[in-house]
């Protein structure tokens, strides 16, 4: 399963809770509208597959990820959510053991708050981003991110979040216009919504591409890379 080098995977892992929604939808659109296509183990519903399977196939599969620590709170039966450090956890181990001449994965790690990470001080001195609960600020590190390691030709991060800030205004509407109730979208339908509208106003920037806003640019359709 080759990876196109003008569409290359992100791996996704983050929190997927209806307070998170948000920010999974700034993930996604931010990723879409840089010409990338999101991967997630979201995206399987093969019961006969074990998760933590699908999860070391896409990290391994994927050169780029992103990865969110900025849940990790107690729930209510008083546990914290280790799930999202486990992931990064697999991802630097599996960097780690790749040969070193091919050892290019890279990775975007968000927290709350970057100037504590008490709560895992193993990734003290590691570049960690903080959004402090913005999703306009992830969108920003996205865009910047993807940019440098990735070498793509994306929008300025302002024009990005203009788009998503009209986008979660008529979030709602497509939602209902399409039949879903307001919390019913799953990971698949969010994604197929997103791409939908970026394609409707024309903004999908391919990896040579970069043009402005205000002008027409070539669609792409992440769907047809691998």
């Amino acid at each position: 399963m080759a990876q196109s080098p003008l569409h290359p995977s992100v791996f996704i892992n983050c929190p997927f809770d209806p307070e998170f929604q948000p920010f999974l939808r700034a993930i996604l659109f931010t990723v879409c509208a840089m010409g990338c296509k999101p991967r997630s183990a979201l995206e399987e519903s093969d019961s006969s597959t074990i998760r933590l399977e699908k999860i070391y196939r896409l990290i391994k599969f994927c050169r780029f990820s992103i990865h969110d620590l900025s849940r990790t709170e107690s729930e209510h039966n008083g546990l914290p959510r280790f799930n999202m450090p486990l992931e990064l956890g697999i991802f630097l181990g599996i960097k780690q053991v790749t040969p070193r001449r091919s050892r290019r994965k890279t990775c975007l790690i968000f927290v709350k708050d970057s100037r504590n990470l008490s709560f895992i001080t193993d990734i003290n001195g590691m570049d960690v981003h903080g959004h402090g609960d913005s999703p306009e600020k992830s969108i920003e590190s996205i865009r910047n991110w993807l940019c440098n390691d990735a070498k793509m030709d994306g929008q300025p991060a302002s024009v990005i979040a203009q788009l998503f800030k009209k986008f979660e205004s008529e979030f709602p509407e497509i939602v209902k216009r399409i039949g879903y109730q307001p919390n019913e979208p799953q990971y698949g339908d969010v994604l197929k919504i997103i791409r939908d509208w970026l394609k409707e106003v024309r903004f999908l920037v391919s990896a040579k591409s970069g043009t402005s806003a205000s002008v027409k640019v070539r669609l792409i359709n992440p769907d047809k890379s691998t």
